[in-house]
């Protein structure tokens, strides 16, 4: 995926809606790309973060720890 692609991926996520052009375009730029394998576990629910993710292809699964056991969100 080149530059261009990757910056007109995150312009169209609300999320990052109201970032300048060029602050977005570093952010692609800066950005790293991994990939993981199906069944890979990439946080758990009290992880202090340091990393977020933008899935591009693929999908991923949100489970909460609830007193009354896992809820798939």
């Amino acid at each position: 995926m080149s530059l261009q692609q990757e910056y007109e991926l995150l312009r169209r996520v609300p999320f990052f809606g109201e970032i300048e052009p060029a602050k977005l375009k570093l952010l692609a730029f800066m950005s790293e790309r991994v990939g993981f394998d199906s069944g890979k576990t990439l946080v758990r629910q009290g992880d202090r973060a340091d990393a977020a993710y933008l899935i591009i292809e693929g999908e991923a699964e949100v489970i909460a720890e609830t007193p009354g056991g896992p809820v798939v969100l």
